[in-house]
């Protein structure tokens, strides 16, 4: 997800026996970079100083005909491939007739199976239709695929996030001065990711370190359904399932890390200026997974990493004192879902 991807939206209109409005792409589109001969939303790449509403509303007038002044839904965004692609849904109560511009060749009401059954689908379009009909699992696999930003809202009551559940090889803990060494075989297989079904995601380390009934009444915000690997980083991530709404809005809007709470024995050994290594074994117990205000070790001393929100980040403008108060703020938030 770099900043240098093309950013394009699109409007999804559909009827209430779930058709929807394609345009075919002309020849011409070529020179705007779009995918010639597929067939797509009605939309296109911001222009500057536009936001993708803005932009959505302007490629349906020049591409359909259509000025559009009702509310626009946000439905799905797509950053693959260089394109970072978001549509909004609009539900109409029967089809309408679009005027093309020389950018298209066609244009049809398709019924969502018919739809997807296309060779030449934008897979910005194929997600969004796709989308209607998923299930928490769909969407899940999706984000963890790559063809859906994570987070995404499923329902009113139920947030999918992708979370780092751990990383492997070396890190430092500075909180007991010792560096230590996760072993990725012992993490990066199908029986680590079995251990991974249902680990319950809660704000902070309990204060006893792992949790008992007190602490997981009052902690838990979430658990992890879809566990998955990240071979090219070595680390182990899942998507979670956030129940507390609460804690979902801070996971989508703020840059977090992530601490798995682990129970495991391991010898110590003699490492840079002085400072031990603990070598782990495989942990006899995978306690819970704690999302941090705080870098976590397993950040590796860079920025905080470990919840995957494609919105998320605070204004790099902002002055030492206006962060110091940001982070005040954000942990009097946290005091008050726990």
């Amino acid at each position: 997800m770099g900043g240098g991807d093309v950013k394009a939206a699109g409007i999804m209109f559909v009827t209430p026996d779930n058709k929807v409005l394609l345009m075919l792409r002309a020849a011409k589109a070529a020179q705007d970079g779009d995918h010639v001969g597929d067939w797509a939303f009605p939309g296109g790449g911001l222009e500057d100083g536009e936001d993708n509403e803005t932009a959505a509303r302007r490629e349906l007038k020049e591409e359909a005909g259509v000025e559009f002044t009702g509310a626009l839904t946000y439905w799905t965004r797509r950053i693959r491939d260089g394109i970072d692609f978001t549509t909004f849904i609009v539900r109409v109560p029967e089809p309408f007739t679009p005027t093309l511009n020389d950018e298209h060749d066609d244009w049809g009401w398709f019924p969502r199976t018919a739809a997807l059954n296309l060779n030449t689908l934008h897979p910005g379009s194929r997600i969004a239709i796709a989308r209607l009909t998923m299930d928490e699992l769909g969407v899940a696999k999706a984000i963890r695929d790559g063809d859906l930003t994570s987070p995404q809202y499923y329902g009113k009551d139920m947030m999918l996030v992708a979370l780092r559940i751990t990383g492997t090889g070396m890190s430092y803990r500075p909180q007991v001065g010792e560096f230590v060494w996760r072993d990725s075989s012992i993490y990066m297989n199908a029986e680590f990711l079995e251990r991974c079904n249902g680990l319950e995601v809660i704000f902070r380390h309990p204060k006893k370190t792992m949790l008992n009934t007190e602490e997981f009444r009052d902690r838990i915000v979430g658990t992890i359904f879809v566990p998955y690997l990240k071979p090219e980083v070595e680390e182990v991530w899942g998507i979670a399932k956030i129940r507390d709404m609460h804690a979902a809005k801070l996971l989508e809007n703020e840059d977090m890390s992530t601490s798995p709470g682990v129970l495991c024995l391991g010898n110590k050994t003699p490492g840079p200026d002085g400072k031990p290594i603990l070598i782990e074994d495989k942990p006899f117990l995978l306690d819970h997974l704690a999302i941090l205000l705080e870098p976590g070790v397993w950040d590796k001393g860079g920025p905080l990493a470990g919840v995957e929100s494609v919105d998320a980040g605070v204004d790099e403008e902002q002055s030492p004192l206006d962060l110091i108060l940001r982070k005040l703020k954000l942990n009097d938030l946290v005091d008050r879902i726990l």
